[in-house]
């Protein structure tokens, strides 16, 4: 896991794609090597955050839209009966 210092000021942007991993101590299996990635470290609390990333990097490099611009996306929800 990436230590920060507390002076540095951060981009939100950085830290997608740098997921935190840690090992986990399994004491029932002592021969094994667990580790876990903590996606909920990601500024949207999603894997889903590298996707947006992409696409919105994608978008700029082909003038679809450029650095400054304001997107907007609106959700739907799905409801299933019930």
């Amino acid at each position: 896991m990436n230590i920060v210092d507390n002076n540095q000021s951060l981009c939100a942007l950085n830290l997608i794609g740098n997921t935190p991993v840690v090992r986990i101590l399994a004491t029932d299996y002592p021969d094994s090597d667990i580790s876990i990635k903590l996606e909920s470290y990601n500024p949207g609390g999603s894997i889903k955050d590298r996707v947006a990333l992409k696409i919105i990097n994608d978008a700029e490099r082909s003038g679809k839209i450029k650095p400054g611009d304001e997107l907007h996306r609106e959700i739907q929800e799905l409801v299933l009966p019930g």
